[in-house]
């Protein structure tokens, strides 16, 4: 499969201007670890690392809000058998978060772009009570 086409997959333009629900919410993975999730177009979402407390949950967003337009933050790797996804860092510290696979690097860019104009706007919801 190949994950570099060069134009927009047929039907694929209708992802950028997506009516998704633009909401960060706030989950539980266990006792004592909590993540965020951004559903992303294309079925995809942005899946924080967990963090100890919902203090941490914040400071990681606010750091994310503040470094989203710098596209050196958003490191595309390819995962055989040939899947594309995003992982999102600030500078060289410790990736606070990725994305879903995709099979196609133009669904992943869109993706991408709708995180930069989507993320800082987004509702923060709390589900982890």
């Amino acid at each position: 499969m190949d994950t570099t086409d060069k134009k927009q997959p047929h039907g694929a333009s209708h992802l950028v201007g997506t009516n998704i629900v633009r909401k960060l919410e706030i989950r539980k993975a266990g006792d004592n670890e909590l993540y965020f999730v951004l559903k992303l177009p294309g079925h995809g979402m942005f899946v924080s690392r967990f963090f100890e407390d919902v203090s941490e949950v914040y400071a990681a967003i606010a750091e994310m809000k503040d470094n989203l337009a710098d596209n050196n933050n958003y490191v595309r790797k390819i995962s055989p058998p040939a899947q594309v996804y995003f992982i999102f860092r600030v500078r060289d510290q410790e990736p606070l978060g990725q994305s879903t696979m995709y099979r196609l690097v133009s669904i992943m860019e869109i993706s991408i772009e709708f995180m930069k104009r989507s993320f800082a706007c987004s509702e923060v919801v709390d589900l982890s009570c």
